[in-house]
């Protein structure tokens, strides 16, 4: 072999084992840990509900009357209390409660093509007892942390609404017969972050 041919040969191979080497080349290099730690959670709920009968006009002195199976007209209204419990624990816990705006009416006073639906009302107090007597504070629909073991007490009415006109003095609400859907007070919690 020629000198040339030996010493390109040469070259080559340092170039290859150079080229294998720099695979295996080690940078420094070190980890560290963060510890943990345990947590615990906190909760949310509404508990040991506790109702009331309903009341038919509640407030109105002349007509208020706890309500069995009196006619309904356009304008009465149906009222019932019911207490909850409150279990709200929990860093920053801030809660919305809801209820519906309109409660379905089923029954012979649903029409045809729709579904009625009552008018409802709500409104909260928090108080250190499950009547709502002992320290009542009014809460907007709001419940946090603070609230722990309260009790809320929510009035809830429904006002049975007037029909729409068919035909001179006629309502399509008369001689009707149904059920008024039951009314879901709801906590959730807010993003408060």
């Amino acid at each position: 072999m020629k000198k040339t041919t030996k010493g390109a040969l040469a070259a080559g191979t340092a170039a290859v084992l150079l080229m294998g080497g720099a695979g295996t080349l080690a940078y420094w290099s070190d980890t560290a840990n963060i510890g943990g730690t345990s947590i615990s959670t906190g909760s949310l709920a509404l508990e040991n509900d506790n109702c009331g009968g309903w009341v038919l006009d509640k407030g109105d002195v002349v007509n208020e009357a706890v309500y069995t199976n009196q006619l309904l007209v356009p304008g009465d209204s149906l009222t019932r209390v019911c207490s909850f419990q409150i279990e709200a624990s929990g860093a920053h816990l801030e809660a919305t409660l809801t209820t519906p705006a309109a409660v379905p009416l089923t029954g012979t006073l649903e029409s045809v093509s729709t579904t009625e639906s009552a008018p409802v009302n709500a409104s909260y107090v928090v108080a250190d007892d499950a009547a709502g007597t002992t320290n009542p504070i009014a809460v907007p629909g709001t419940i946090t942390s603070s609230h722990d073991g309260k009790y809320l007490v929510a009035t809830v009415t429904v006002d049975f609404p007037y029909g729409t006109q068919t035909t001179v003095n006629a309502n399509d609400t008369q001689l009707k017969a149904g059920t008024l859907d039951a009314i879901t007070v709801s906590l959730t919690q807010d993003d408060n972050h």
